[in-house]
C-alpha cells in the first residue's frame, strides 16, 4: 500500500450523478457525507496514511451546491451550501491528497467508497504523485 516515503499522491475524480426521483436535497447530502466517511474508513483500513485533504464539491445547477472537506481522521464532514427541492442530477468532484500511498490503491479506495445508490457515471480524473 505504501508509496515511496515522503510522496504526496493526488487523486481527483469527477462523476455525473443522476438521482432517483424520490431523492431530496437532504438525502443527497447524506449520501455525499457517507462518501467522505467511506473514504476515511478505506484509508484507515489501508494503514492510515497522512491526509493532506479530502474535498468534495457537488453542483446541482439551479438546485444549489454543496461542499465538504476533511483533513483529519476524527473530523466529521460538515456540508457547506444546500441542495434545494428534488435535484435531478449532480456534478460531483472529489479530490484526495494523501502521503505515502500508491495511486492505484487510492483510486480503488475512492471507487469502493462511492455509495451505489448514487448511480455514479464516471466523467474523468486527474491524478499524480509528487515529492
Amino acid at each position: 500500500m505504501t508509496a515511496p516515503h515522503g510522496r504526496f499522491v493526488a487523486y481527483t475524480g469527477r462523476w455525473r450523478i443522476v438521482l432517483a426521483s424520490t431523492s431530496d436535497g437532504d438525502g443527497a447530502i447524506a449520501a455525499l457525507r457517507s462518501l467522505l466517511v467511506n473514504v476515511l474508513a478505506g484509508l484507515t483500513d489501508a494503514g492510515g496514511p497522512l491526509i493532506g485533504h479530502i474535498k468534495l464539491l457537488a453542483d446541482a445547477g439551479a438546485a444549489g451546491h454543496v461542499a465538504m472537506s476533511v483533513t483529519r481522521y476524527d473530523e466529521v464532514p460538515r456540508p457547506k451550501g444546500e441542495l434545494r427541492g428534488v435535484p435531478r442530477a449532480l456534478d460531483l468532484t472529489l479530490a484526495v491528497i494523501v502521503m505515502d500511498t500508491r495511486h492505484d490503491d487510492l483510486a480503488r479506495i475512492v471507487e469502493n467508497a462511492l455509495p451505489k445508490e448514487l448511480n455514479p457515471e464516471w466523467v474523468g480524473d486527474t491524478t499524480g504523485e509528487r515529492q
